[in-house]
């Protein structure tokens, strides 16, 4: 029978049963040991659905509250208990160099908005000349760099607060966005949010940092590299 993995953790956090179950414990949801690596496991879902992807997120939430585990991405399945197993015994480095470089961290994300891609027309529906099309480029370019800016001065304010950051570009409600992850120490948690606020109303780009979104703390999923074998 498949399994679906939820997270991977070190052994020694689970000694001794102190722990407890989340509060809406999902059915057959049980660990799987190595002598180093533990992986918490269940069925399968019956269907993928957003209750189903939510409940998954809310188990991963739950144990991320106790102690450092390597975060799963939803879909992450394996064709049993043995496989399971076998896949943490081959990969054990990667997970506990993993483990090490999440530990006691979460996840906090900010995504900016990105100036929308020139249109092939004008709104009465006729063509845009090529000039023109070049010269909106050209305006969106220089927007996009004054974006990049403005996160490069987040980074320097926030120095000191967090491990790693990821940036990506891409759309998120209908907008493009630039966003970046940041895997942040819980001990620095408070000042990094405080930091952040700061840095935010004080950002060159007004109108980026009028509309910026900020998210998390999360267990660190950006940081957990992609389960290549897991599929």
């Amino acid at each position: 029978m498949s399994l679906q993995l939820y997270c991977i953790c070190a052994v020694p956090d689970l000694a001794g049963g102190a722990v407890p179950r989340p509060a809406d414990d999902r059915p057959g949801l049980r660990w799987l040991d190595t002598d180093a690596l533990s992986a918490l496991v269940g069925p399968v879902p019956v269907r993928d659905d957003v209750a189903a992807m939510l409940a998954f997120g809310r188990v991963i939430a739950h144990y991320h509250g106790h102690f450092t585990i390597v975060p799963m991405r939803y879909g992450s399945c394996l064709p049993g208990p043995d496989a399971v197993l076998d896949h943490l015994r081959a990969d054990r480095r990667r997970y506990e160099t993993l483990l090490a470089a999440l530990h006691d961290c979460v996840e906090m994300g900010l995504r900016l908005p990105l100036p929308a891609g020139a249109p092939a027309a004008d709104p009465g529906g006729e063509p845009v000349s090529g000039r023109d099309y070049l010269l909106r480029r050209r305006v969106e370019l220089a927007d996009t760099l004054r974006v990049e800016a403005a996160l490069d001065e987040l980074d320097r304010e926030l120095a000191g607060l967090f491990r790693q950051r990821h940036r990506e570009q891409g759309w998120f409600a209908g907008e493009q966005r630039l966003s970046v992850q940041y895997l942040v120490p819980r001990a620095h948690l408070c000042e990094f949010r405080r930091r952040l606020a700061g840095a935010l109303s004080a950002l060159s780009c007004t109108d980026a940092s009028e509309s910026a979104l900020t998210s998390g703390p999360w267990p660190p999923y950006s940081f957990a590299a992609a389960d290549e074998s897991a599929a």
